[in-house]
C-alpha cells in the first residue's frame, strides 16, 4: 500500500527502533554483532516485519490493554512502524441502544395536535463520512491476511 504524505510522517522507521529495543533488552547480542548501521537497520526490520498485525497484551501503571504492530509503506522500499494501543476499559458504546422512554406517553387531543416530546433522539456520533475513533491507518489487508477484522455481520 503506497502512504500518503501523513502517513508516510507516522510511526518510525526501523533504524529508530534501535535505542527501544536495547533498553527492553530484545535483539541485543544481534544488534552488538551487526557491523555497520544498515545492518542493525536490516535486522530490526525483519525483526519488525515479521511481527505486523500481532497482537499482545500490555500492562502500564496498572492499566491493562493491547498493543498490535502496524506499519506503512514509506516508499524506496522502506516502511514505518508503530502500535496500535486498546486499552481494556476503553470499550465502545453501544450504538444500537433503544432510548429510554418518557415516563408519559403523548396522546393526542381532539381539538389538536399533541405536545411536541420533550425529549429527542440524539442523533448517531459516528458517520461513514468521519475516521475511526481510534484514528488508526489501515495496513495492507494482504500482509496479515486478516483485513481490517470488521464484523459485517
Amino acid at each position: 500500500m503506497k502512504a500518503s504524505k501523513h502517513e508516510a510522517e507516522f510511526g518510525l522507521s526501523p533504524s529508530k527502533w534501535e535505542d527501544m529495543f536495547r533498553r527492553a533488552k530484545v535483539q541485543v547480542e544481534a544488534l552488538d554483532a551487526a557491523r555497520s548501521e544498515r545492518a542493525r537497520a536490516t535486522l530490526l526490520g525483519s525483526f519488525l516485519s515479521q511481527n505486523i498485525g500481532r497482537e499482545v497484551p500490555i500492562e502500564v501503571k496498572g492499566r491493562t490493554g493491547k498493543a498490535r504492530l502496524l506499519a506503512v509503506d514509506a516508499g524506496k522500499k522502506q516502511r514505518r512502524y508503530w502500535f496500535e494501543i486498546t486499552w481494556d476499559e476503553e470499550q465502545p458504546a453501544d450504538v444500537r441502544q433503544e432510548p429510554v422512554p418518557d415516563a408519559e406517553p403523548i396522546t393526542p387531543t381532539r381539538n389538536g395536535a399533541a405536545d411536541p416530546p420533550a425529549r429527542r433522539p440524539r442523533p448517531r456520533e459516528a458517520s461513514v463520512d468521519q475516521p475511526a475513533a481510534s484514528g488508526t491507518i489501515a495496513t495492507d489487508p494482504g500482509a496479515s491476511g486478516t483485513g481490517n477484522e470488521e464484523d459485517w455481520s
